[in-house]
């Protein structure tokens, strides 16, 4: 178990998918364990699965969570986070860490509905997962608020890390990191649908057009990861002047495939900040 967690419960407001992954990640690796965990959630098939495997502590109660743990990761929905914050705030104590992961809200978001007749400093750190980590191979993003101290930015990077990789950034960036890895996964599945309708157009079967266009797109990106050359350097290994592939890039080229992309990192980060705004 880390020593970031010993001796301390670990409450989760909403037992969703992210949640049920990060979870599972953590005491799959030993960061705590199932009966330092209590879990909220409306729905009773959540928590009975979550009371069944692994085998934490559920209520439907955010307010009991509130009162029991130490550290609180707060994963409902964006639009539901405020109701749920006004509910728990007076519950809050000094040294309370909350975790965020939903997304586009900021940290003060939460410092300032937990933050109760000027009493508490919440501890807050926001934290941005993307849906990999449902197969333990996430990209998190994650900042500290204005109070959270050194070591509540270690105790969520450890918790994060369970689920994949892990990137400390100043909240400024936080709307660019929602915008490439917290969207980005959508961007691949377009790009593996588009590269699937491809094959299809050459005369593959469906079946046979999906499993080209995944296995190519999932080896590519193993090969990027694993590889000490860059992106750059592996896209010219592959380009023969004049062959095949290099009629394939053109094509993307002059339909403006690089600058198509960068707009849409752009375009998500620019949504980011509008939505926070108006948090």
């Amino acid at each position: 178990m880390s020593d970031h967690f010993a001796g301390r419960t670990i409450g989760f407001l909403g037992g969703g998918n992210m949640a049920e992954a990060i979870l599972r990640g953590a005491v799959a690796r030993g960061v705590f364990r199932p009966e330092q965990v209590i879990v909220s959630d409306l729905a009773e098939g959540r928590r009975e699965l979550l009371a069944r495997d692994p085998g934490v502590a559920v209520t439907s109660s955010n307010r009991e969570v509130v009162e029991k743990a130490d550290l609180v990761v707060v994963a409902v929905k964006p639009q539901v986070a405020a109701d749920v914050l006004v509910e728990v705030a007076a519950l809050g104590r000094g040294g309370q860490l909350f975790v965020s992961i939903c997304a586009g809200l900021p940290a003060r978001f939460f410092e300032e509905r937990l933050a109760h007749s000027g009493n508490v400093k919440p501890c807050v750190v926001r934290v941005m997962p993307n849906t990999p980590a449902l197969v333990g191979h996430g990209m998190t993003g994650l900042c500290a608020g204005r109070h959270a101290r050194e070591e509540d930015v270690a105790a969520a990077r450890s918790i994060f890390e369970s689920v994949g990789r892990v990137l400390v950034f100043p909240e400024e960036l936080m709307d660019g990191v929602t915008a490439v890895s917290g969207s980005g996964p959508a961007y691949l599945f377009a790009f593996i649908e588009a590269l699937t309708a491809g094959a299809e157009a050459a005369g593959f079967s469906p079946e046979d057009a999906a499993e080209l266009a995944l296995q190519t797109v999932s080896g590519a990106a193993r090969l990027a990861a694993e590889s000490d050359k860059s992106p750059a350097e592996l896209r010219r290994a592959v380009t023969s002047p004049g062959g095949t592939t290099a009629a394939g890039l053109a094509a993307l080229e002059e339909r403006g495939f690089a600058g198509a992309v960068q707009e849409c990192v752009l375009a998500a980060r620019r949504r980011g900040r509008e939505l926070a705004g108006g948090g």
